[in-house]
């Protein structure tokens, strides 16, 4: 039953070590993340796939979108094939979504109207105000 761990060599005693160093991590963080959730009422799972109580298919597929990126990632990382241009794709397509949704979300407050007051020539136990919007301003006399 021991016979194939004999059979191999350094590098794949390595590489096997390395495949369940990643798995027994996995595991790990699913655990983690199921306790949690069970915990703790304000942290749930299901706002990864969900939006106002029903599947969002822009959240779904852009987990599962980060899900199979990152597990390629990771293989990338210990198959020791990863490359800067690996790295940086990885980079843009998660943190630059992030960034991109967030500039292409903002609220910008609306400017305060300009206005313009003029206080008008009155009898002198009346005087008169008027306000008056940038396009409705008053010649000036």
């Amino acid at each position: 039953m021991i016979d194939w761990i004999s059979k191999l060599s350094p590098g794949e005693v390595l590489d096997k070590f390395w495949q369940f160093s990643v798995l027994f991590a996995i595991v790990f963080l699913l655990v983690l993340l199921f306790r949690l959730q069970k915990l703790h009422d304000s942290f749930d799972l299901r706002d990864l796939i969900m939006e106002n109580g029903k599947v969002s298919l822009p959240k779904f597929a852009q987990f599962g979108a980060f899900l199979v990126s990152t597990w390629g990632f990771v293989h990338l990382v210990v198959s020791d094939h990863l490359t800067e241009w690996y790295y940086g794709s990885y980079m843009v397509a998660w943190c630059g979504a992030n960034l991109a949704n967030k500039w292409l979300n903002r609220t910008t407050p609306d400017p305060a109207p300009a206005t313009q007051t003029v206080t008008v020539n009155a009898p002198a136990d009346q005087p008169v105000t008027v306000s008056a919007g940038p396009s409705q301003v008053p010649p000036s006399s």
